[in-house]
């Protein structure tokens, strides 16, 4: 019974890891149309997009162990900085969410890992000052 118990532990880690990476893959497709919607100038669209994404990731954040908490709340903050740049710069909105799905594509850090590739582990590389050139 102790072998059954624990096979039944692990197909319910696996259900739950399986479930999480559809809700991924569910707000990655958002994000694609949401891009695709701003590029073609459709903002409410767009903008029901990107709503719809979080909304997703908040409800799968509740489920989640504290440092994937921690890294989808980075995510969602991500897209709510994409937003800010709506209806005023579309083009910019578009790149910010392709950052976004970047790191909806890396997916969960698993328990214990030392993942270098996220943002929670990441420091900022200087930002090269830019300056405009006047137009006579």
């Amino acid at each position: 019974i102790e072998t059954i118990n624990q096979t039944l532990v692990g197909v319910d880690a696996r259900m739950l890891e399986l479930e999480y990476k559809m809700a991924f893959l569910e707000a990655m497709e958002f994000l694609t149309r949401a891009r695709l919607n701003l590029v073609q100038g459709n903002l409410t669209l767009a903008r029901s997009d990107i709503e719809a994404t979080r909304t997703l990731l908040v409800a799968l954040q509740e489920q989640l162990s504290p440092l994937q908490a921690a890294y989808v709340g980075e995510i969602i903050t991500s897209v709510d900085d994409t937003l800010t740049f709506l209806p005023g710069a579309p083009l910019t909105a578009a790149d910010k969410l392709e950052s976004v799905w970047q790191m909806l594509a890396a997916g969960l850090p698993e328990e214990g890992e030392a993942n270098t590739d996220t943002p929670l582990d990441s420091t900022p590389s200087p930002t090269p000052l830019v300056t405009p050139t006047p137009t006579p």
